[in-house]
């Protein structure tokens, strides 16, 4: 049989496999790797950790985790999620779990955060909290969900037992479920899920902490962001004759990155308060643009001396204090510097599509091939999908006869079969060319053989 029949042949049990497929499981739901839509990222707020999670942001339809140790930063960071969530998506809700009962809604108010449109849930138990995420995932009205915290979360088993009564593992089974579920549900509705965790001390070996909630947590997230502070110290201010700490240097590393390359780290200014010196509350988005526009991948700003040029608008600005406050008065240099960062990173993003696949030349000859069509890669990963409404619509599969494909499949076989055998190898001759390749083994001035 030749090699183009034995091709047609096995492209028409595959076409056979998906017809059955989709009358099973509903069309489009097994399509090439290569017709996956490009990521959709929700950004984080700082510019900088956009840039080092390699894809611009939370992937939507995926989990995230933020951990660290107490006052860090973990929920403001969260909340700066929120409130670009909210830009990108105004006719949608955000969700925030509170389970510490910690949640500070004038700071939330401070950094943006529209809270007619932010929906808060104070549970009383673990429990109500996995049912909480449930009910909200699928209801396919929100856009961002967080949860504050994971280690947070109490069983009503453990309330109800006496202090000194012990209960095994019953939070990790509780969350373990609700992850199953989240990642399913967030997938199917395209949902940030952003989980806070807390630090447990590590008892086993390793690092000497580590996160709660079970293995099942550590498997399911796209993204692990590790929080620390820096040995810069906190940034302060005078006023009212006293030393007022406004802020602190944070490091956020990218601990697991399932869409990129992970462990890199990004150095983000985090204020609590606003001030003339520091800039606003929050993360200065105008300082990291600065950062990020001279990076040569980037390109964005040219530095010549202490005069540094905007390429975009031909501003020009004295002093890295100067260029920052012309950075502040211009929203979209600042955006178009993010986009240019992440763009930059755009060969590095980790997808199916980058895998090389020899394809035979006749392959795409047959009528309804599923190589023809196939769009350009996106700029986030994946391929933009032949079928733009998603339906995965397939040729016709009309006619197909699977009984001729498994009879030239046989042909194909036997006549494989019948090919000559290689010759024997004779015995002395092998002995002879392993003994001759075989190094000696040496120990100390003796050798063995």
């Amino acid at each position: 049989m030749s090699k183009k029949a034995s091709t047609a042949a096995a492209k028409r049990a595959i076409d056979k496999f998906q017809e059955g497929f989709d009358k099973s499981f509903g069309a489009g739901r097994l399509r090439p790797a290569s017709q996956l839509s490009p990521y959709e990222v929700i950004s984080t707020g700082s510019l900088d950790l956009d840039y080092k999670m390699g894809v611009g942001g939370w992937v939507e339809g995926r989990i995230g985790e933020i951990w660290g140790v107490d006052a860090i930063g973990k929920t403001t960071l969260a909340l700066l999620s929120i409130v670009e969530a909210q830009k990108k998506y105004p006719d949608k809700l955000a969700g925030f779990i509170d389970m510490e009962q910690t949640l500070d809604l004038p700071l939330a108010r401070r950094l943006g955060v529209d809270t007619d449109e932010l929906m808060v849930y104070t549970p009383q138990s673990a429990e109500e909290v996995a049912d909480a995420m449930k009910r909200m995932l699928t209801s396919g009205l929100f856009s961002m969900i967080v949860l504050d915290s994971i280690g947070a979360m109490i069983p009503e088993v453990e309330k109800e037992k006496d202090a000194d009564e012990a209960t095994m593992a019953v939070q990790a089974k509780i969350v373990t479920r609700m992850v199953k579920i989240a990642a399913v549900e967030a997938a199917r509705h395209g949902v940030v899920v952003i989980l806070i965790n807390q630090v447990r001390a590590n008892l086993s070996y390793g690092a000497d902490t580590t996160t709660g909630g079970g293995f099942a947590l550590k498997h399911v997230t796209t993204h692990k962001l590790k929080c620390k502070r820096t040995s810069t110290a906190p940034y302060s201010i005078t006023r009212d004759g006293e030393k007022v700490i406004v802020g602190h240097e944070l490091a956020i590393e990218v601990e697991r990155n399932k869409v990129a390359p992970p462990k890199r780290i990004a150095t983000v200014s985090l204020y609590n308060q606003a001030s003339k010196q520091f800039g606003p509350v929050g993360i200065d988005r105008a300082d990291e643009a600065a950062t990020l526009g001279l990076l040569k991948d980037v390109g964005e700003i040219q530095q010549g001396g202490a005069w540094y040029t905007i390429l975009n608008t031909g501003e020009r600005a004295n002093g890295r204090p100067a260029l920052v406050a012309a950075l502040r008065q211009d929203p979209e240099t600042i955006e178009r510097i993010r986009r240019s960062a992440i763009a930059s990173l755009a060969q590095e993003v980790v997808t199916g599509a980058d895998a090389e696949v020899e394809v035979p030349e006749d392959a795409g000859e047959a009528a309804g091939s599923p190589l023809e069509g196939l769009a350009g890669s996106g700029l986030y990963g994946g391929s933009v999908p032949a079928d733009p409404e998603g339906l995965g619509e397939t040729p016709s599969m009309s006619g197909v006869d699977l009984d001729a494909a498994d009879a030239a499949t046989m042909e194909a076989v036997a006549a494989e079969a019948k090919k000559p055998a290689a010759k024997p190898v004779k015995k002395a001759a092998a002995k002879k060319r392993v003994a001759k390749k075989a190094p000696p083994f040496r120990t100390g001035a003796k050798a063995h053989t």
